[in-house]
């Protein structure tokens, strides 16, 4: 599959490559940099259609989601046909009036990843060839064939090649006509510059994510969490696999040129968004309300499970042995009920749902 994306992927980099040297007279080393970078703002363009259609699908959710919510609060309660017919009714013009779809913003997915990793693959083979760099054939990647292999292996960024890095052997450097030293220099620079887009890039991306936090969603605060420690750690990752692993100058080039265009264009994509499809008042309002229940839900576990701590601490004493003892009782009894309660909607739920399917039946019979 990423050699089917390979192909149109290293053909970008070829007409760029052309266009620069055949026909803007710019040498070979200046040509194969700046291609790298038109490779990025190319797929990055050509998908930012794909990314406007995820963006403008999950904005659109949001603005949905106060009156979504409050259907499902009446969806969860209702016990009689008619109800149910009415939660359904509303739920179908509320993602009429939106024009809700919510499957664009998932299949954009698919597209978007093998795109990437068929960019990245075509960089990283080029830089990094598997038979070598004195190898007398190098294979093809895709429409690149061994002269252009060979090319950009000679070709250099601030004098160093393209195809060094850090790590390599000082008799591979020296076979590129570079040292140690050197590359170390170009090394230190080039990572200040792919952390500092890396860090804008997730920092931005995390404010998102943020804005559109779904609070009552476990799932939603899961992977918002998760998001802000990449955010943290992801330049470290960065940092520690391009001044000790095997990354050529190429690759620190693409990854800053990715990252930077990337922060570029979500932030042009997001103010299009404000513009276009504002945040309603509605929405912040309930927003905020579910973030200040959850912090409140928050604060009543970790108050309930000091007191717990402190009475057992102080259990020699009967009186506070009762009392841990009534407070387990009467969280189990609440549990019980509320389960009970929970069971109860369900059955009746489901036998109205039941009652729905046969009246729908006998209207189409």
């Amino acid at each position: 599959m990423l050699d089917l994306f390979a192909y149109p992927v290293s053909a970008v980099m070829k007409l760029w490559h052309l266009l620069l040297h055949n026909v803007l007279g710019l040498s070979q080393d200046t040509a194969w940099v700046l291609a790298l970078f038109g490779l990025v703002v190319t797929i990055r363009s050509f998908i930012a259609p794909l990314f406007w259609i995820q963006f403008k699908s999950g904005r659109i959710s949001m603005l949905m989601r106060p009156e979504h919510k409050a259907l499902e609060e009446r969806d969860k309660h209702a016990t009689t046909p008619e109800e149910l017919a009415a939660v359904a009714d509303a739920k179908k013009e509320l993602k009429e009036r939106y024009n809700h779809k919510p499957l664009a913003g998932c299949l954009t997915v698919f597209v978007q990843f093998p795109a990437f990793l068929g960019l990245y693959r075509v960089v990283l083979s080029m830089a990094r060839p598997e038979e070598g760099f004195g190898a007398d054939y190098h294979p093809p990647i895709g429409v690149l064939d061994h002269a252009d292999i060979t090319s950009f292996l000679s070709s250099t960024f601030a004098g160093i090649p393209l195809a060094a890095y850090r790590r390599m052997p000082d008799s591979d450097l020296a076979a590129l006509g570079t040292n140690t030293a050197d590359v170390t220099a170009l090394t230190q620079v080039l990572l200040l510059l792919v952390i500092l887009a890396t860090t804008f890039n997730m920092a931005l991306s995390t404010w998102r994510n943020r804005q559109s936090l779904d609070w009552d969603s476990r799932v939603g605060r899961g992977l918002f969490y998760f998001l802000v420690a990449m955010s943290i750690a992801t330049p470290f990752m960065l940092a520690s696999a391009g001044w000790n692993g095997p990354v050529p100058i190429a690759v620190l080039l693409y990854w800053f040129a990715n990252n930077l265009w990337t922060f570029g264009q979500t932030a042009v994509l997001h103010l299009l968004l404000n513009i276009r499809y504002p945040l309603s008042d509605e929405y912040r309002a309930h927003s905020a309300q579910r973030r200040a229940a959850f912090k409140d839900s928050v604060r009543e576990r970790r108050a309930h499970k000091w007191w717990v701590r402190r009475r057992r601490l102080a259990s020699f004493k009967a009186s506070n042995r009762e009392a841990l003892a009534r407070d387990k009782a009467e969280r189990a009894t609440a549990k019980r009920e509320e389960k009970a309660a929970a069971a109860q909607r369900k059955k009746a739920r489901a036998k109205a749902q039941a009652q729905l399917r046969e009246q729908q039946k006998n209207q189409m019979e």
